[in-house]
């Protein structure tokens, strides 16, 4: 006996229509499946919380892929403040990141307590934050990140004089940086600049 299916009766049934069978409340006939998405990202958030609060094996190295997400936006940073659609498209996709960017399109607030950029004297900015507000982006963007990681410098008190009024000979060549942030953990330092 020939298997009756919606080919049999000529009818054409969108691909969404299933989605909402299977995504929709059963209070409307669907399975109340929860979508794949959103759920992982509910179970990042879950780990991220018990592994860093238990400081289990796991949270070590989370801890360190957090600080080194800091250090690699060269911006103070929180989870739910900062916008990763105006400084997360200049980094490398990584678990964290996509946490990130859920946090941001969801109301939810993660308080962590890792240490946060600073600036060294009064007045000192951040260049990332001084290049976005001069309107660089895109491939430009990356390549000042690139530069700016190269010479370990994080505000612009790590590439100017003593008195900050210039950029100190070796940053204006390329070749390094005052040498102020050495003992930070540098993720994807560039031996050489192109």
């Amino acid at each position: 006996m020939k298997r009756l299916n919606d080919e049999n009766f000529g009818l054409q049934v969108g691909e969404d229509v299933y989605k909402m069978m299977l995504y929709g409340p059963g209070l409307y006939q669907g399975l109340a499946i929860l979508r794949p998405y959103f759920l992982q990202e509910i179970m990042h958030i879950m780990t991220h919380i018990q592994e860093l609060v238990c400081k289990s094996q796991n949270g070590g190295p989370l801890r360190l892929i957090a600080e080194a997400l800091r250090v690699e936006l060269g911006v103070p940073f929180t989870l739910w403040s900062t916008s990763p659609f105006r400084y997360g498209y200049y980094i490398p996709d990584c678990w964290y990141n996509t946490l990130w960017k859920f946090i941001e399109a969801h109301p939810v607030e993660i308080v962590e307590d890792y240490p946060s950029l600073s600036t060294l004297r009064a007045g000192d900015k951040f260049l990332m934050k001084c290049f976005m507000e001069s309107g660089y982006s895109g491939a430009d963007i990356k390549k000042l990140n690139y530069v700016r990681k190269y010479l370990k410098a994080i505000t612009l008190s790590d590439i100017t004089t003593s008195a900050g009024r210039k950029l100190s000979y070796e940053s204006y060549l390329c070749e390094c940086g005052n040498g102020l942030r050495n003992d930070f953990e540098w993720p994807r330092v560039p031996s050489t600049l192109p």
